[in-house]
C-alpha cells in the first residue's frame, strides 16, 4: 500500500513536467467538430490543473496533482473510519454527510473561530468544514473531529447540523448540535445583525464520559462590522441548561469578540478571538489566535492555537481544519 501511495506522489509530481500543452481528447473532438463554443464554463477547486495562488507552470500542475492524491486519500481514509466505527457509536448521519461532501460542488465560514458572523449560508449552497483540535483542560487533555454542514434555504436563513467525535480515550460520538441561522437587519454587505438558535442533544453516552446527558438550547444575537480592511465579529447569547449528569446547573450568558483581517492579498487572514462566559461553573475566559489560507476555489485550510485566561479555562488548544464552499 505505502509503494502504491509513493509511486501516486511520484507520477503525479514528475508527469507535470511532461505534459503537452495540445488539447486533451475531449477538447480536440469538440474543436474538430465544432461544438466546442457550445460548452459552458464552471467553477472548480483547481481549475486547469493548478492552484490559483502559484503562477501557471509545471511546478503548479504538480502542486495540484499532489493536493488531489493527497484530498483522495483523505476521502477514503474518512470513509474507512466511518465504516470501521460503526459499532462503536458512529453514527449513520456521519455516513450521510461524507456522502454529501463527495457529491457537493461553491459562503462564508468562521474556522478557526469560535466566534460567529452575521453573514448566511446563500440560498441553495452548503458550506462544510472539518476539523481536529487537541485540548488541555485543567483536568484532562482531549482530542477530537468536528464536521459542520450547513445549507442556505433562503436568502437569509441557513440551517446546520454539527457533529463531534471524540478520539482520546474515551472515543466515540459526541452530542450534536442543530443550528438555525436568521439574518434580520442588514445594513450592508459587511454589517448587518443575525439570530441563531442552538440545540444541544443528548446522544453522547454519558456513562462512558461522553455528551452531557441533557439537551440545551442557546439564543445569540451576532453583529458584524467592517472597520478599515478589518471584520468585526460580536456574539451576545444566553444558554439554557438542563440536567447535568443529574445536577442542576445554572443557566449562563456567553459572549465572544473577534477580528478578522486580511493578509497576502486577500488570500488569506490573520484571526483573534476572546471567547468568555459567566457559568458559575467553570467559568472560562478563552483567546484564540490564527490564520486561514485560500488554496483554491471554494477550499480553505486554517489553523489556531488558543490559551486559558483563568484556572478554570482551557489551558491550551490547537487546531486544524478545511472549509469547503459549495
Amino acid at each position: 500500500m505505502k509503494k502504491l501511495f509513493l509511486i501516486a506522489i511520484l507520477i503525479s509530481v514528475l508527469a507535470a513536467f511532461f505534459a503537452s500543452s495540445h488539447p486533451d481528447g475531449l477538447d480536440f473532438v469538440a474543436e474538430r467538430y465544432g461544438f466546442a463554443e457550445k460548452s459552458h464554463e464552471h467553477s472548480a477547486p483547481m481549475p486547469g490543473y493548478s492552484l490559483n495562488f502559484l503562477p501557471e507552470s509545471s511546478i503548479s500542475t504538480s502542486a495540484a496533482g499532489l493536493a488531489g492524491i493527497l484530498i483522495l486519500l483523505g476521502i477514503f481514509g474518512l470513509v474507512a473510519f466511518v465504516l470501521k466505527n460503526k459499532k462503536k457509536g458512529l453514527s449513520k448521519v456521519l455516513v450521510a454527510v461524507f456522502v454529501l461532501f463527495l457529491a457537493s460542488t461553491p459562503v462564508f465560514a468562521a474556522r478557526p473561530l469560535i466566534t460567529d458572523d452575521f453573514y448566511t449560508v446563500p440560498q441553495g449552497n452548503y458550506e462544510i468544514e472539518a476539523g481536529y483540535s487537541s485540548v488541555q483542560n485543567p483536568a484532562s487533555a482531549v482530542n477530537g473531529l468536528n464536521l459542520s454542514v450547513k445549507r442556505g434555504f433562503s436568502p437569509n436563513f441557513d440551517l446546520g447540523i454539527e457533529v463531534p467525535y471524540t478520539t482520546s480515550s474515551p472515543s466515540g460520538l459526541n452530542d450534536m448540535y442543530l443550528h438555525l441561522k436568521y439574518s434580520f437587519w442588514k445594513k450592508s454587505e459587511d454589517e448587518g445583525i443575525t439570530g441563531r438558535v442552538d440545540f444541544k442533544s443528548n446522544n453522547g453516552n454519558i456513562s462512558q464520559g461522553l455528551g452531557s446527558g441533557d439537551n440545551d438550547y442557546c439564543l445569540m444575537l451576532i453583529y458584524s462590522k467592517m472597520i478599515g480592511d478589518t471584520k468585526m465579529h460580536l456574539n451576545m447569547g444566553h444558554v439554557n441548561v438542563g440536567l447535568n449528569a443529574g445536577l442542576p446547573t445554572d443557566d449562563y450568558f456567553a459572549y465572544a469578540l473577534a477580528f478578522e483581517h486580511p493578509v497576502w492579498g486577500g488570500r488569506g487572514d490573520v484571526v483573534a478571538e476572546y471567547v468568555a462566559n459567566n457559568a458559575v461553573i467553570p467559568n472560562p475566559a478563552f483567546v484564540q489566535i490564527g490564520m486561514r489560507c485560500l488554496v483554491a476555489e471554494g477550499i480553505k485550510v486554517d489553523a489556531g492555537y488558543g490559551f486559558g485566561l483563568n484556572n478554570n479555562s482551557t489551558r491550551n488548544s490547537l487546531t486544524a481544519g478545511i472549509h469547503y464552499e459549495i
